[in-house]
């Protein structure tokens, strides 16, 4: 066998290894891996399901309304005249709002500070883990933690009064 015979033939096996290597490494991340490291899909929003938030006390209130916004999402921005409506109908009533966003709580409140939205509980909040998948979402959740309904977008005049009635 001549000398380049020999190196054609070493330069065919590690190109075999390197493939087989290959190959081996996207079977592993396709079927072995995703069984270890499954993400917690989080359940979806729906009536009736359990809802849990941190240091969120559900038996404090008789409802809770929760806000899931954006301080990029320009929905949000324009539902704000619905929101301030929101807040001045919650005085007086047995139910609070919590405001949760993805920014930090200084730039959530600043947020809706400009947008002249009086929500004192603002939390920065990963709200994809809760099943929101997109923003503004309305959650109302009664003092169990059991969500009672869910609206999401920007709403209409009649389901902002479907919203207000249900409160």
């Amino acid at each position: 066998m001549t000398n380049f015979a020999k190196k054609l033939e070493t330069v065919a096996n590690v190109v075999v290894i390197v493939v087989g290597a290959l190959v081996l490494v996207v079977l592993v991340q396709i079927y072995i891996l995703p069984r270890f490291f499954k993400e917690r899909t989080p359940q979806p929003l729906t009536v009736g399901s359990s809802l849990s938030l941190e240091n969120v006390d559900w038996k404090k209130n008789r409802e809770t309304l929760i806000l899931a916004l954006s301080t990029s999402c320009h929905f949000c921005s324009e539902s704000a005249p619905f929101y301030r409506r929101l807040v001045n109908e919650s005085q007086g009533k047995q139910f609070t709002i919590v405001a949760l966003l993805p920014e930090s709580v200084e730039d959530g409140s600043r947020y809706l500070t400009n947008l002249n939205i009086p929500i004192r509980n603002v939390r920065q909040f990963a709200i994809k883990s809760i099943g929101v998948t997109g923003t503004p979402t309305l959650i109302l959740v009664n003092d169990e933690g059991k969500i009672k309904g869910v609206w999401v977008g920007r709403l209409q005049s009649d389901k902002e009064n479907e919203v207000l009635d249900r409160l």
